[in-house]
């Protein structure tokens, strides 16, 4: 057939994909990330960490862990921050959730939630979990310290440990991209520079 030209000729397509620029905040409570993990527990099996951060100081504003990922336990994750950030209330104050596209918030009640709120979700593109990096470097660090060397924990157990760290990483865990200040610390210093209300 290769011979006499009667073979086909297959034409090679790379997928065509947008990478997306990282989002940079320029002050406190402008930009948020949420997403999760699952963590092995003895007596549940997966429990599933939900957390959303403030991109700019890095605090972990609010989180769930359940034996359930469903959109309810991201918008127990996401009304926690928001009570924690915003104590006069969100509207109003443009701010956007950074996530990847999965099932919990692109589902409709999730994304009537943010509309709702006034607040505008930014989904990163597939494969690029650059997209989501300062997220993502939380559950890694989360990961390194707690969820791996922890010894085939309890559901309750690692409720426990993921709060004491969570207090931990808030209030002294320095960052090298924050000038090796901790969350808490930075928050402080930009009260002065930032209506953050």
């Amino acid at each position: 057939m290769k011979e006499n030209g009667l073979l086909i000729k297959v034409k090679h397509k790379k997928a065509s994909r947008t990478i997306q620029k990282k989002i940079k905040p320029n002050r406190p409570r402008e930009v948020l990330g949420i997403d999760m993990i699952k963590v092995y527990t003895r007596d549940g099996g997966f429990a599933y960490y939900v957390a959303v951060i403030d991109w700019y100081t890095r605090e972990i504003l609010g989180s769930e862990i359940s034996l359930r990922c469903r959109t309810e336990e991201w918008l127990k994750a996401l009304n926690k921050a928001l009570n924690n950030g915003y104590p006069k209330g969100v509207r109003g104050k443009e701010v956007k959730l950074v996530s990847d596209n999965g099932s919990q918030p692109t589902s409709r009640k999730f994304l009537e939630e943010c509309n709702v709120l006034g607040i505008k979700q930014i989904f990163t593109s597939y494969n690029n979990p650059k997209g989501n990096a300062n997220t993502e470097r939380y559950f890694r660090t989360y990961k390194e310290e707690v969820a791996w060397v922890m010894d085939n924990p309890g559901y309750e157990e690692l409720i426990e440990k993921t709060k004491m760290f969570e207090r931990f990483y808030n209030e002294e865990y320095p960052h090298s991209a924050l000038g090796y200040k901790s969350p808490k610390e930075v928050f402080e210093k930009n009260l002065s520079l930032h209506k953050i209300t």
